[in-house]
Order: structure tokens, then C-alpha cells, then sequence
């Protein structure tokens, strides 16, 4: 009798073995199907390297740059990992896009492979046979003008760029949303929600001894997910007014006038676009719930907000000499452009190009 219920046991012990293989084998053949290393995964880099040092100013957002091994060559990456040569020769057009998240496009680039800077880079190429069109996407997820004027000063200003075009307004308006606004805005970067995936948060017994399953950590992302979709997040919400506050309208002000005193030291033109706001969007849509130290505008002051930060980029661009290119009043009473408050929908990116290379044509910016 004791001899069988040690077999039982054994026999459970392998069979559960086995279909752990068999998940495992399973989640990895999956993930090669999808472009994934089967061999290797992001938890298992953190949890089995020392904690990397933080970059000032880069904590988040794509490397700029790829090095062939074979030749030492060094290309430029766009946001997309498009590949340019980092010395520009003679035929060449370069443009550089800065933004954030309506810029780098991910969603319509995950579900259809294409962004702006892409799709512009394909008409103007069109339309200049003669030349080597380059459009270059910088944007990033929650980047701010700040992150743009870093990148610009320390990266593009290598790059030798005939045009830069610009656009944001949401990132920089919100971080007046968080507390004690700061002029590097620190107050909003610095937050813990902004803060690079850590390794001591993630360092957990369990995740430490399964870093190499692939297979656990699907099943814990899915786990986390429920957790997450079934927490509720508790939004502050003020009456600020319908101006924005005066030090948060003088920072994006210098950081634009910045940012064109920039360019012009390096000899390239700016275009300054306003950004695209849904106007039909629910309000629910505005709200970023998980950045729960945030204390949010009542939805109409938002609105307006936005508006007169769009105003600012407008003033900046008339008093500095700047090309200005009005998109929101483009996009504004069409949500079929829209996925979100914010962000285009495969329509709206094919659009937004379609309104720049307009602009650069009538304009006459490439001869």
C-alpha cells in the first residue's frame, strides 16, 4: 500500500514536471512565432544582471543609435528602429520629428507598421525623386519639450538636419496636474510612476528562481493584469481655472523659444504644429487613471488649456520668425482621426502627413 502511494505521488511529480516542459516549450515556440528570442526574455536580463545607473535626462525612451559590429558603422535609429547613415551625404534631405506619444505613433505602428515621419518620408520622396528624403522620428512616449530640448542639444545637433518639426502640448500642460510644478519638471519625471522598471521591485523570491521560464512570467502578467483591471484608482480632481497656470505657460513659452535658438545654431528650420485634441472624446478618455498623483482639471478646463498652449506654440513661431502649422483645427471635429483624446488613428496619422507635406510644399521648405 505504502509502496503505491509513493508511486502515485512519483508518477504526479513527473506528470506535473512534464507539463511544465510542455507550457514552457509551448510559450517559447509561441514567442519565436511572434519575432521573440526564444532564449531569452527581459525579467530574466534584470533579475540576473546588476542594476544598471540611470542616464540624467534618459530614463526612458529608445537608444538613438546602432553600431554595425561588422564595420563599425554607425547608424541613426528612429523611434521604429528604421536605420539611417549618421554622416549625411550631399543628395540627402534630413528631417527630424520630436514629440511624444503622438508622434512615435505605436499604436498604429504595431497595427499597421507605419507612423507619421514614415509615411511623410514616402511622399516626399515621391515628390522629390532627385533627393534622399530622411525623416527621422525622435517621439517617445511621455516625452516633454524638455526631453526634446535634451535630445536636440546633446544627439540631433550631430546629426546636420535641414528641418525639425515639433510638436507637443499634453505632456508639458499635465505637469502643472502634478504637485509642486518644477521648471525641469521634476515634480511630474521624478514621480515614482516614471521611474525605469526596477530591479529591487521586481527581485521577489518567486520571480528570482522562475527568471528563466517564460512560461511564468505569461502567467504572472496575466495574473498582474486581473489585479490590476480589478483595482480601483482614486482620481483628485480641482477647479484650476480656464487659463493654464502663469509659471506653467512660461516654462513651455522658454522651452520652445529655447528650442528654436537651438535650431537656428545648428542652421535648421522649425516647424512648430499645434497638437490634435478629440473634442468628442468622453471625458472618461482624458484621464490618465494610473498616474494617480496627479490632481486633474475639471474636463472643460482641460479643454481650454490645451487650447491656449496651442495658442502658445502659435506666438512662439510668429515672434521668432518660425514656420507654424495648425493641425488641431484640422482633426478636431472628426473622431474617426482619433483612437483616444489624443492619439490618431491609422486615418489620422495618414492624414497628419498628408497636412505636413502640404505645408512643406506650399512653403517651398525642400528646392
Amino acid at each position: 500500500m505504502k509502496k503505491n502511494f509513493l508511486k502515485d505521488i512519483l508518477l504526479m511529480f513527473i506528470t506535473f514536471f512534464l507539463l511544465l516542459i510542455f507550457c514552457e516549450v509551448a510559450v517559447r515556440v509561441y514567442d519565436g512565432f511572434r519575432g521573440k528570442n526564444i532564449f531569452n526574455n527581459s525579467h530574466r536580463d534584470l533579475l540576473s544582471k546588476k542594476i544598471k545607473s540611470v542616464t540624467p535626462f534618459r530614463m526612458f525612451g529608445d537608444s538613438l543609435y546602432h553600431q554595425d559590429q561588422n564595420s563599425d558603422t554607425l547608424f541613426l535609429k528612429s523611434s521604429h528602429n528604421e536605420m539611417f547613415p549618421f554622416k549625411k551625404d550631399e543628395n540627402t534631405f534630413r528631417i527630424v520629428c520630436f514629440g511624444g506619444s503622438t508622434t512615435r505613433n505605436s499604436f498604429v505602428f504595431n497595427k499597421y507598421g507605419t507612423h507619421y515621419p514614415l509615411d511623410l518620408q514616402k511622399k516626399l520622396s515621391i515628390a522629390f525623386p532627385q533627393k534622399n528624403i530622411e525623416v527621422i522620428n525622435v517621439g517617445y512616449e511621455a516625452y516633454s519639450s524638455a526631453h526634446s530640448l535634451i535630445i536636440l542639444m546633446l544627439d540631433v545637433a550631430s546629426w546636420s538636419p535641414d528641418l525639425i518639426i515639433f510638436m507637443h502640448n499634453h505632456n508639458d500642460l499635465t505637469s502643472s496636474y502634478w504637485p509642486n510644478l518644477r521648471f525641469d519638471y521634476s515634480n511630474k519625471y521624478g514621480a515614482q510612476y516614471y521611474q525605469p522598471s526596477g530591479y529591487l521591485e521586481n527581485y521577489t523570491t518567486l520571480n528570482f528562481i522562475f527568471r528563466w521560464s517564460s512560461f511564468y512570467w505569461m502567467v504572472k502578467e496575466k495574473i498582474d493584469n486581473i489585479f490590476k483591471s480589478t483595482s480601483k484608482v482614486k482620481i483628485t480632481t480641482r477647479s484650476y481655472g480656464n487659463d493654464p497656470m502663469n509659471i506653467s505657460k512660461d516654462i513651455f513659452t522658454r522651452n520652445l523659444r529655447n528650442f528654436k535658438v537651438l535650431s537656428e545654431n545648428i542652421g535648421c528650420n522649425v516647424i512648430f504644429m499645434s497638437q490634435a485634441l478629440n473634442k468628442n472624446a468622453k471625458k472618461s478618455d482624458f484621464i490618465p487613471a494610473e498616474k494617480s498623483e496627479m490632481i486633474w482639471p475639471e474636463h472643460e478646463e482641460y479643454v481650454q488649456h490645451h487650447k491656449n498652449f496651442n495658442k502658445i506654440i502659435n506666438n512662439v513661431a510668429v515672434s521668432t520668425n518660425s514656420f507654424f502649422l495648425d493641425n488641431d483645427s484640422l482633426f478636431c471635429n472628426d473622431s474617426t482621426l482619433f483612437i483616444d483624446a489624443l492619439h490618431y488613428s491609422k486615418e489620422g496619422v495618414y492624414k497628419l502627413s498628408k497636412n505636413i507635406y502640404d505645408y512643406i510644399i506650399l512653403n517651398k521648405i525642400i528646392k
